[in-house]
């Protein structure tokens, strides 16, 4: 019994560490999404100058 506690131990810290990549990587895609929408939106006027 005490050999699986550290066994669960290891998942839920691999668990969490998922989580916070998780999240690392959606905050990358939000940012990249936001800069293309915005470059998107300068275009024509970029096209004018």
């Amino acid at each position: 019994m005490t050999s699986r506690e550290p066994e669960g131990d290891h998942r839920s810290t691999g668990s969490d560490h998922f989580q916070a990549s998780s999240n690392r990587a959606v905050g990358i895609c939000l940012v990249v999404g936001i800069a293309l929408f915005v470059l998107v939106l300068l275009l024509p006027y970029f096209d004018r100058m």
